[in-house]
């Protein structure tokens, strides 16, 4: 494959996990850490304080532990695509940093798994 088709692949393939595997292993590690305390994926206001922290941290953490645990230097693309996900989970960390400091001053970002944890 020439350099030119690669370097062409590489913004697909970034979006691919910006858009598609990031999301899936970020609800796959809530619903996980879920199934793991015993519960069903209904409604989280229905659990416990602490399952529900434990559940809202399971979103960041799966998919960061996945990928520090994957290991592959034969094949690029799937390198690749590990490399983009391990960003992703810096930035969700990087966030989620942002959210516990904004949170602290009163400022609450609607819709983020940090400042519902902190709520709770």
């Amino acid at each position: 494959m020439s350099k030119t088709r690669k370097a062409i692949c590489l913004l697909p393939i970034g979006l691919l996990c910006a858009v598609f595997i990031y999301p899936f292993l970020h609800e796959l590690g809530h619903g996980l850490v879920v199934f793991l305390l015993g519960a069903k994926v209904v409604e989280l206001n229905s659990i416990g304080a602490t399952e529900y922290v434990v559940a809202g941290m399971g979103g960041i953490i799966f998919p960061a532990a996945l990928c520090l645990l994957i290991r592959c230097n034969r094949k690029f693309w799937i390198w690749y695509a590990v490399f983009i996900v391990r960003l992703i989970c810096i930035w969700s960390l990087l966030l989620a940093a942002i959210s516990i400091v904004l949170f602290k001053f009163g400022i609450l970002l609607p819709n983020d798994d940090i400042t519902r944890i902190l709520q709770r």
